[in-house]
This record gives structure tokens, sequence and C-alpha cells, in this order.
């Protein structure tokens, strides 16, 4: 009989030409329905009713996307994997390089040790939780501050799965960061100031310049004697012409005069954080001293002296004033020369 080759299902000679036919057409797939042979030209069959319905595709059946290759087990990525592709793409194009070096190392001596091999798809909640409690064991030595870090970078790594589709959802719970108790800006005392400026230079002027303008590490070593200029009079200094700025915003500090006349080029020698704090704890014995602390003690100094929260904002760059609405908080000393001034103590 000529027409139609018949279904699969409806054909018993295997060695005919229906069959032939069918079998050259049906799926590669052994899980597809067996009447999609005929595709569709077999009468009284409903093949579109028989046909399983069509997935959508996830995170875990659509294959490998955007540079991750499936594992032996399918498509589940490791957390390893992900996390590298997340660095080499994420964190590379939204970070500063020194921030980008901090994100490997947090991935690679931390989150990649903990739960590296795990597939990517089965990391839960309790896991994370575990993570937490990994991090916070006393012979890790890690500080509260550094594991809010750590465990921040790992938040950003869950969300940037669930937003290039690696995950349905982000498995990180609600509250897995530890509330640090508020602490008061670790500035210099009155006293520390004074040892300090009795060292030689070029220490002693690094120390006047990030004292009086509460700069950043990262801007003192990249402002340069041509950044300053003249606005209504007075001397600006801008900062952020050569990188360093935390909020990548160019913004202008009031100097003095003094500080800049006569020089030329870069207006600090020294670019590495550590030896110059190792330097001047050597040199003067004030054996806390780090490089941020001038920017805590110009901060707290420029409130103390009367100066507007607003105005403080704009001078330390930051981008929302509550940041800067720690430094309003006296300190035990401010707090006691108040109360003496009102017959009080």
């Amino acid at each position: 009989m000529g027409g139609r080759p018949p279904c699969r299902r409806s054909q018993s000679n295997p060695s005919s030409t229906s069959w032939t036919l069918a079998q050259a057409t049906r799926p590669s797939s052994g899980t597809a329905d067996a009447n999609v042979g005929c595709r569709g030209l077999c009468p009284g069959h409903n093949h579109l009713e028989s046909r399983p319905a069509r997935r959508a595709p996830t995170a875990r059946n659509r294959g490998p996307t955007r540079g991750l290759h499936p594992n032996a087990s399918g498509f589940d990525f490791t957390v390893r994997q992900a996390a590298e592709r997340w660095l080499v793409h994420y964190v590379a194009t939204s970070r500063r390089p020194r921030d980008q070096r901090m994100a490997r190392v947090r991935v690679e001596k931390y989150l990649g040790a903990f739960m590296g091999p795990t597939p990517l798809a089965q990391v839960s909640g309790d896991q994370l939780r575990a993570y937490r409690l990994w991090l916070e064991r006393p012979e890790a030595g890690i500080s509260p501050q550094t594991v809010v870090h750590l465990l921040s970078d790992a938040r950003c790594f869950f969300n940037w799965a669930v937003a290039e589709g690696h995950l349905d959802r982000s498995p990180f719970p609600r509250r897995l960061l530890p509330r640090l108790q508020e602490r008061p800006p670790d500035r210099l005392t009155d006293d520390e100031v004074a040892r300090l400026l009795q060292i030689e230079e070029p220490f002693r002027y690094t120390l006047v310049l990030g004292l009086a303008t509460g700069l950043r590490w990262g801007e003192l070593v990249q402002v340069r004697a041509e950044h300053v200029v003249p606005v209504h009079g007075r001397l600006y200094l801008t900062v952020g012409l050569g990188g360093g700025t935390k909020s990548r915003r160019i913004r202008r500090v009031p100097i003095a005069p003094k500080l800049v006349e006569g020089r030329t080029g870069n207006l600090i020698p020294f670019r590495d954080a550590s030896v110059f704090s190792r330097s001047v704890r050597r040199r003067t014995g004030v054996l806390r001293f780090r490089p941020h602390m001038m920017r805590h003690t110009f901060a707290c100094r420029f409130l103390e002296a009367g100066g507007s929260l607003p105005a403080l904002q704009q001078i330390l760059g930051h981008k929302s004033i509550e940041t800067t609405q720690r430094y309003a908080r006296l300190s035990d000393a401010s707090l006691h020369a108040e109360m003496r001034n009102l017959g009080l103590a």
C-alpha cells in the first residue's frame, strides 16, 4: 500500500522500508516518546499528547554556559570552578586591583578550602553556616571583621551565580553575617601625635600631610604637586587623578600653601604602607601606629573644632553620611572635657 509510513508502534516487521524510515527519523535520545518516529504522519495517533513536555532550561539541564565546563557528574559545576569564573570575569571588572587580589586569596585560602569540590547546585544554607563556624574557630585566628569580609564575598559569589543562571536561587541564608560590636574610631592621642612629629624627614612630612588632609594611604601615594589648584583664592588638592580612591570619584580637599610650596612630582616618596608603618613605629616608639589612623585623627579633630558632618563627608569622600557619622561619637577624653566645661566632672 502506498501512502504515509506507519508509526513504529504499529509496525511489527523491522525489516520493512517503513521501519527503516522511522528508525532514521527517531530522536537520538532514548528518553523521547516512541511515537515521535512517524513525525505526525500516522493517522489515528495523537503524538502531541503522548510526547513528554519540554523542560524549561535551568542551571542543571541547559549545559555549559559562558565558558564553564561540566564535570563528570553532569552539569553540576563545583564551587571552585564557578569561583574561578567569578574572579576572572566579575571581580576583574568591578573591583580595584588590590581588592581583586584580596578576593582571590579569600577564595583560594578559605572558600575553596572549605567547599571547593562541592557541586555548586548542592551548596546549602547549613553548609554556609558551617563555613562561618569554621572561620570563627579559635585556632584559625581570624578577626570578626575579616569573617564579615569573607562571608560578604561568599554572598556576592552566590548572588553572581544566580544572576548568571548557574543557580535558581542563592543558598546564602539571611542574617548569616555576624554583627560586630561598634567601636570608636582608632585615632591617635595628642601625645602620640607629638611623638610622631619628632621623626626625621621625609617621614615627618608624610605624617603632617596625612594628618592635615585625612587622605587614605592609597590616595596619599598618588597625589602630585600638579594636582594642587587654586579655587577662589584658596588651594585645593585634587584627589583621584592618579587613582587610589575607594569610591573612584574625584574630589577636592583644602590644603595649606606651606605643604606644597616648592614641591614637584609626587608629594611623598613612599609606596608600601607596611614598610612605612614599621619604620615609623621603630623610630618613634608609637607601637600601635597605622597609616589609616592619620585619617581617623583628622576626622575627629575636624569635628571637635566645630566642623560639620556634610563638610567632613565631602573631604573624606564618603558616599554615605552614615559612614561619616561614626566620627561624631565623642571619644572618652572629649566627653570628659565637655563634662568638665559644664562643671559636672
